[in-house]
């Protein structure tokens, strides 16, 4: 089946798309970002364990001052602006405690399993 029209003004939603929509500036990275919290915050599944909305805000902020300036390393970096999810694999980053299995204090595991 070959995609009409409406799927080709379908807004784009793989990440080569949306990195080529902020290097042209049709779409902020502080816009992104409020969508993909959104989405976040909506989980229905409950996979998402900590979120740092203010700082996904100011990271976006921040990029997009650079992208103002037209800052070199702002246009030139592929996936630059996009919002992104990391991942637990049980490295402690920025002073939050890891939510892997194996780092919870033994009354909090016990209650997991």
């Amino acid at each position: 089946m070959s995609p009409d029209r409406s799927d080709a003004a379908a807004p784009p939603t793989d990440a080569t798309a949306l990195a080529e929509k902020i290097r042209r500036r049709d779409v902020s990275a502080a816009a992104l970002m409020e969508a993909s919290i959104a989405r976040a915050e909506a989980d229905p599944f409950g996979s998402i364990c900590h979120l740092d909305a203010q700082m996904g805000r100011e990271a976006a902020a921040a990029f997009d001052r650079q992208m103002a300036k037209r800052d070199p390393a702002a246009l030139d970096a592929p996936f630059a602006g996009l919002p992104f999810l990391a991942k637990d694999l049980g490295n402690i980053a920025r002073d939050l405690q890891s939510v892997s299995p194996w780092s919870y204090p033994a009354d909090i595991a016990g209650a997991k399993a």
